[in-house]
């Protein structure tokens, strides 16, 4: 479903209850680690498609420990299947979150890059008629200038 227009606020109370709930998740998690880009090139993959595998290998290492060497622990591949099928599903909701926010930053960002533009233009078009505007045009035409774009065109009104 689209949208017309994102009109909200976030307290900073709301701001930092929504960091503390953040921080309170990683309480939770304190074995996390992060890879160096070497080390996520040396892992195996595995993804949704590789949890029934898991699993299954689990349960034949479970029922047939005669075959199992001793060198193999079972009861640590059961705590590592059983922890990466508990991330899979936080990393789950954690992902459709993080879409979720990603999109709302893109759209308000569109919506306030519309309103800058506008801005620009009625602050351009004063400037004209206005020499004490000359200054804030000339700050403002900056960020076309230094990034060679072309000056923006006033957006359509929705």
């Amino acid at each position: 479903m689209g949208y017309a227009n994102i009109s909200a606020e976030i307290s900073d109370a709301d701001l930092q209850s929504i960091k503390d709930a953040l921080a309170a998740i990683r309480t939770k998690l304190p074995f996390l680690i992060t890879l160096t880009k070497a080390e996520r090139k040396s892992q195996r993959r595995s993804g949704p498609k590789s949890r029934g595998f898991l699993e299954n290998c689990l349960t034949a290492a479970q029922n047939n420990p005669n075959v199992i060497p001793a060198d193999v622990s079972v009861v640590e591949m059961t705590k590592d299947v059983r922890l990466w099928t508990a991330l899979d599903e936080v990393s789950s909701a954690i992902a459709q979150l993080a879409s979720d926010v990603q999109d709302t930053r893109m759209a308000l960002g569109t919506e306030a890059q519309n309103g800058a533009s506008q801005v620009y233009a009625l602050i351009k078009a004063a400037s004209q008629r206005s020499p004490g505007l000359k200054p804030v045009y000339e700050e403002l035409r900056k960020r076309y200038a230094r990034n060679g774009q072309k000056t923006p065109a006033t957006p359509a009104k929705v």
